[in-house]
């Protein structure tokens, strides 16, 4: 294998909308964050600190629940771990950073592993960590991956690409030159005079440089306060349109379980997303409030001599 070798790839899937073998939850929102920030990041061996390839690109399938991804690993120089990949004996498996997870047990919200509930703490078989606002980082090709069918492509999916020097040759004519009458004449110290050796025609090219660079910095800076301002504006929007989804959300989780279980969850419907959200609401309306006891008639008691100190052998008459 020339040392100069790569190994490109082309719809390979990196991962799916599921709950792997390791009880983490993806959803389909974080299949496509996984797929608008895995460009450029770097493929490895096993998860290890050593790049071997880079990941060109990252989309959705039609589905809607596959990450695919393209890429090239560097062949020339780890040509047995290319090997493996293209052999199929190596998988893809993706490496993630969450900014919060939910449990799916009891819908707890958590942004550190120092906040996990009991369900998290143990992970028993059947808790499910739910990740949410995923950025990926970088993808392994692995031996035992935890997701479902995350392969490289078939043979038709790789091309090897290498650079031969023995088939640089130089050009047939040289290339063309700038002939000797070519006039080239300096007028005054702002402006030069070029004449094309070909149509004869004169250019004059501004040397006021100084100038020039004044009005790139006064426009960038007018750009800049442009997109700061944009970028405020839509920031505003954003919160606007998370804010009327909370309280549409907290008024229905108020029918569906009452308000006391909607303000206990106000900050889960802040931060959840919609499917997290559908499974919170269906969780809540399982629980059943406690029917409050009548409250029982007031009972009126008489003593039999109100001017005698009251003992054990007095009588009482007792009014209900």
């Amino acid at each position: 294998v020339p040392g100069n070798a790569i190994l490109k790839f082309v719809g390979a899937k990196l991962a799916m909308a599921e709950v792997n073998k390791n009880r983490d939850g993806i959803t389909p929102d974080g299949i496509k964050q996984m797929a608008s920030t895995i460009r450029l990041m770097p493929l490895t061996e096993e998860h290890e600190n050593e790049p071997r390839g880079i990941f060109t690109q990252g989309y959705v399938d039609e589905s809607g629940l596959n990450c695919l991804v393209d890429g090239f690993i560097w062949a020339g120089h780890f040509p047995a771990f290319a090997e493996e990949v293209q052999s199929g004996k190596r998988k893809l498996s993706m490496d993630c950073d969450a900014r919060f997870a939910v449990c799916g047990e009891c819908g707890s919200v958590f942004t550190s592993t120092l906040e996990y509930c009991e369900h998290m703490r143990q992970r028993p078989r059947e808790a499910v960590r739910w990740l949410h606002d995923l950025t990926a980082v970088a993808g392994g090709a692995v031996l035992h991956p935890a997701g479902t069918g995350t392969i490289f492509p078939g043979k038709d999916g790789f091309l090897v690409v290498s650079h031969d020097e023995s088939v640089v040759t130089a050009p047939e004519e040289p290339l063309e030159t700038v002939s000797e009458d070519t006039a080239i004449s300096a007028e005054g110290d702002d402006n030069m005079k070029v004449k094309c050796p070909k149509c004869e025609h004169e250019f004059n090219v501004s040397a006021q440089a100084e100038e020039l660079q004044a009005k790139l910095d006064a426009a960038l800076a007018d750009l800049q306060a442009k997109s700061g301002l944009e970028a405020e504006v839509a920031d505003f929007k954003a919160k606007l349109e998370n804010e009327q989804r909370v309280v549409t959300r907290f008024v229905e989780m108020s029918a569906t379980a009452g308000i006391e279980v909607a303000q206990e969850t106000l900050e889960t419907l802040r931060v959840a997303d919609q499917g997290v959200y559908e499974t919170l609401k269906a969780m809540a309306g399982k629980i059943k409030p406690e029917t409050p006891k009548p409250a029982e008639p007031p009972v009126t008691v008489i003593a039999a001599d109100e001017s005698k100190p009251v003992s054990a052998g007095d009588q009482w008459s007792v009014e209900v």
